[in-house]
């Protein structure tokens, strides 16, 4: 195994869960297909055929701040899915996809979140593109830029508190 092999398989989870056919979910493992993998875990689901049709639902804005969701009183329920990252409920719940370490270890984003050379990104993208998986990734941490402002929670973070951060990344919003 080489060192990359490894580093990579050191940050990815142990296992996570995918749908193989409807109603037929699998267990397996990311090391495995890191590209699949990658598919999967940064899919927005319905909400990709959906985009076009989001400007409808609001204006375009940041996303407001966790400790402000818990100061009126929403609940943070922790979600393993994209597609239901900051969808607010009628219930008073404001879902949160917790941040993979991946996405956090910078040699990893570059061997897996980088199109090789030449590509174009072309629509539809070939199977080498990783333009798109790209694109979730950065918006999905610029989220998290905008939940977690440290100068206005104080030193007790919320997404400390949910977990929603590895400890790594507590301390570089903490700085």
């Amino acid at each position: 195994m080489g060192n990359d092999e490894k580093n990579t398989a050191d940050v990815l989870p142990a296992t996570y869960r995918y749908y193989e056919a409807p109603r037929k979910r699998v267990v397996g493992n990311p090391a495995d297909d890191v590209p699949a993998f990658l598919r999967r875990e940064l899919s927005l689901g319905g909400l990709a055929d959906m985009l076009k049709h989001l400007w409808f639902a609001g204006a375009e804005r940041p996303a407001t701040p966790l400790h402000l969701h818990v100061a009126m009183g929403r609940q943070i329920a922790i979600a393993d899915r994209m597609d239901l990252h900051l969808l607010r409920s009628n219930k008073g719940r404001v879902f949160v996809k917790p941040v993979p370490r991946f996405l956090l270890d910078p040699a990893f984003c570059s061997n897996n979140l980088l199109c090789p050379d030449g590509c174009v990104c072309y629509d539809p993208p070939e199977d080498t593109c990783r333009g798109i998986a790209r694109k979730v990734a950065l918006g999905f941490l610029y989220t998290y830029a905008c939940l977690t402002l440290p100068r206005l929670t104080g030193r007790k973070l919320v997404p400390a508190e949910r977990r929603l951060l590895t400890s790594t990344a507590l301390r570089v919003v903490e700085l």
